[in-house]
């Protein structure tokens, strides 16, 4: 178009696209005319019809299956009909494939039809061509495939050079990234959701051209095909390099980055789980639209396609088909998942083929290929690392995977500096924080362990600073929530340290927040809560040290999960059995007996116990989402206080699964689309999440960053005083993130 619109404007694909009609209905008409001519002088070509053209045309795009024989009449139309409506053919970009083999069929055609080939080397020769060093042009005569719509359509041949030509494009925007982008957080969010996602359109065309016949179908998700693996290499490149990590990284580094956030991963982009599905639903809805035709409107008759096209998509007309025995190869393991649990077992390929939705169809792939993923983690950290298998619980906390890369950073607190960044995302992918082989040592005179464990164990690192960040943002986190469900006013706040508590002991702040439930918030949300304060005191754990003995099986996941709450509820039960103590005067006062007065004046104490990959204890997790996980607590004979606290605590009418009654009173009264004002928090319960995970992971980096900056730490420094660099020198300068 010479005349219309400006570039961009959002109506020039409209109008584009009623230009373009105005050319290919008559064209087709005469085209649909040359084929009958064809058949009833007993031509009946390669489909039946007499080589029938087919026109498909995307906004100005037009790409079109025609015969031979009207190759020139199709280029010279088009003309005809488009240069009085202002669309012109445009020979340096049109392109005109004669076959898929490598080779040309015009020498063999010259045997045969002599005149017909010499008119297909002429209209090349007019219509696709391209501009020389020396302004001369040449005819481009494409012999192996073409691109629809980024799509590679031919050979496998050309189908491979199309990837590499794509995989070099995302390489050197990868390495622009890396050159230009000094923000590593900015870096990270880029890649995850702009660089890495400029291929996954091409993975289904990697399972049409390269998926074995005789290939493990069952399997689908370990597919590893050439564009699969140039995407891995690409992921591995950058994880490496944003993280300026030298060596190989680890498998279960890698797989941890696959999952999806919700399931405690990075949800970079798994090549590997998405190519057979994206195939097989892109063949199903094909298929679909052959037999029901393509629906426009609801109100308009749906357009069906000439037979010729549907009997490609048929395996009894075209039996010799890769792409539909690949298909049906793939559907008996594929169509179930994207079918709803309730469904028959021998109906579910029908459904799917015919009913079921390609958006909830991924939605239910997506889940599915969540717990594959973990599996997969579980079992191969079982084999290749055992050491950290316990700990695969904690590492894969959501909580502290959304601050990563899944929150708005157009909040300037949702961005971690460099530093920052760099601990918690080696923390994610349980890769060394220290240099392995100059680990630092730490006050208390042993060697910190790479991993940064160390710092959560030792009693001479102080905890103090990074519980008072944790402390200060569940506050702020927690308010929106327990507003929204009912349980607070909109201008209410939780108290911090909340003071003049009476108990015996009146040194006692046993609430390191709290708030009061309004006797009234809302008259339409409003749950009532018979208690007159709700008070949480918050403990950083250390790690476990090690899983007991248990026989590795398809329960590995439960079990480990059982170990880890199991770790979490014996600091939970500390802060139920407070210690004995005397006063300045020498007075006994039962640390039981303190419990029984926060009882008898009608408070709730929650322990929050937080270990150091950011893992909620059992309690924590009920309080938020109601868990279902065994809250069985058992206390000695003299706590009986202890005992009647804690079930309190965990049981109705204590605020329990508050994110869940938030998102329920949020969907019947939304004042706002998204909860967090931001696609990526849409509901109560994912923003409250992200913000706990936030503050988890800026106190934790800081506590760690800190633990070696506080102290003269490496074995270096010990032999040579002179050296004036620190460990943890390279993760930035000495700033409190809040």
């Amino acid at each position: 178009m010479k005349e219309g619109v400006n570039q961009g404007c959002p109506l020039s694909p409209i109008f584009a696209t009623l230009v373009l009609h105005r050319v290919l209905k008559p064209l087709d008409f005469k085209l649909r005319q040359r084929a009958a001519d064809r058949l009833a002088r007993g031509l009946p070509g390669d489909d039946g019809f007499g080589s029938l053209a087919h026109l498909f045309a995307y906004m100005d795009d037009i790409s079109s299956t025609v015969a031979l024989e009207d190759i020139q009449f199709f280029c010279e139309e088009i003309e005809r009909l488009g240069t009085p409506r202002g669309c012109f053919v445009n020979p340096f970009k049109t392109r005109i494939l004669t076959s898929c083999n490598g080779e040309s069929s015009l020498p063999k055609l010259h045997l045969s039809n002599s005149p017909l080939a010499d008119t297909i080397q002429r209209t090349i020769a007019t219509y696709s061509i391209t501009k020389n060093s020396d302004d001369t042009t040449s005819p481009i005569e494409l012999v192996d495939g073409f691109r629809l719509l980024g799509t590679p359509i031919g050979s496998p041949v050309f189908a491979m050079k199309y990837y590499n030509e794509q995989l070099q494009i995302v390489k050197e925007a990868t390495e622009a990234l890396n050159t230009n982008i000094t923000d590593l957080h900015t870096r990270l969010k880029l890649f995850t959701t702009c660089t890495i996602h400029k291929l996954p359109h091409l993975l289904d065309s990697d399972i049409m051209h390269n998926l074995p016949l005789d290939f493990d179908n069952e399997n689908w998700h370990n597919w590893n095909g050439p564009l699969t693996h140039g995407i891995d290499t690409i992921i591995d490149h950058f994880i490496k390099t944003i993280l300026d990590h030298e060596n190989n990284l680890p498998t279960y580094s890698t797989l941890i980055a696959y999952l999806n956030t919700n399931k405690g991963g990075l949800g970079i982009l798994n090549a590997s789980h998405k190519a057979a599905p994206n195939f097989v639903l892109n063949m199903m809805n094909c298929r679909r639209r052959i037999l029901h035709g393509f629906q426009i409107n609801k109100d308009i008759t749906p357009i069906h396609l000439h037979i010729s096209l549907a009997e490609l998509f048929d395996n009894s007309s075209n039996p010799t088909s890769t792409s539909l025995t690949r298909y049906s190869q793939l559907l008996p393991h594929i169509a179930p998942i994207c079918c709803p649990p309730q469904c028959q077992v021998d109906e579910r390929i029908t459904l799917f083929e015919s009913n079921i939705s390609t958006h909830s169809a991924r939605s239910r792939i997506k889940a599915h290929c969540g717990v594959v993923g973990t599996a997969q983690l579980y079992s191969l950290m079982e084999t290749s690392a055992p050491e950290h298998l316990h700990l695969l619980p904690s590492l894969l906390s959501p909580q502290t995977s959304y601050p990563l890369v899944g929150m708005n950073r157009s909040n300037v607190r949702h961005r971690l500096p460099n530093w920052a960044l760099s601990i918690a995302l080696r923390r994610k992918l349980r890769l060394p924080v220290y240099d392995t082989s100059n680990p630092p040592i730490c006050k208390c005179g042993k060697q910190h362990d790479c991993w940064g464990d160390h710092t959560f164990q030792c009693k001479q690192i102080s905890k103090k600073f990074a519980h008072n960040i944790i402390r200060d943002c569940t506050a702020t986190a927690l308010q929106p929530a327990l507003a929204t469900a009912g349980y607070l006013r909109a201008s209410s706040k939780l108290e911090i340290e909340k003071k003049h508590i009476r108990t015996s002991d009146i040194t006692a702040q046993p609430f390191d927040i709290s708030f009061d439930p309004d006797p009234m918030t809302d008259d339409n949300i409003h749950t009532p809560c018979p208690y007159t304060t709700i008070g949480a005191d918050i403990t950083i754990t250390h790690s476990l040290h090690t899983a007991p003995p248990f026989e590795f099986s398809e329960n590995a996941i439960s079990s480990l999960s059982a170990v880890a709450n199991k770790h979490l509820q014996k600091f939970e039960r500390r802060k139920f059995m407070r210690c004995n103590k005397r006063d300045n005067n020498s007075n006994f006062i039962a640390g039981d007996a303190v419990i029984g007065e926060l009882i008898r004046a009608n408070m709730i104490l929650l322990p929050f116990a937080i270990d150091p990959h950011g893992r909620w204890g059992p309690i924590l997790q009920n309080f938020l989402l109601l868990s279902n996980n065994n809250l069985d607590y058992s206390f000695p004979r003299h706590r009986p206080n202890a005992q009647i606290m804690c079930s309190r605590s965990i049981t109705h009418p204590c605020p329990i699964g508050i994110l869940r009654t938030a998102d329920t009173y949020w969907k019947t009264n939304k004042p706002r689309h998204f909860f967090g004002n931001s696609y990526s928090s849409p509901t109560p319960s994912i923003y409250t999440i992200q913000q706990l995970g936030l503050g988890i992971t800026k106190a934790y980096s800081t506590h760690i960053r800190n633990a070696t900056r506080t102290y003269t730490t490496t074995n270096t420094q010990r032999n040579n005083s002179s050296s004036g660099h620190t460990a943890m020198d390279s993760l930035g300068t000495h700033t409190p993130l809040m």
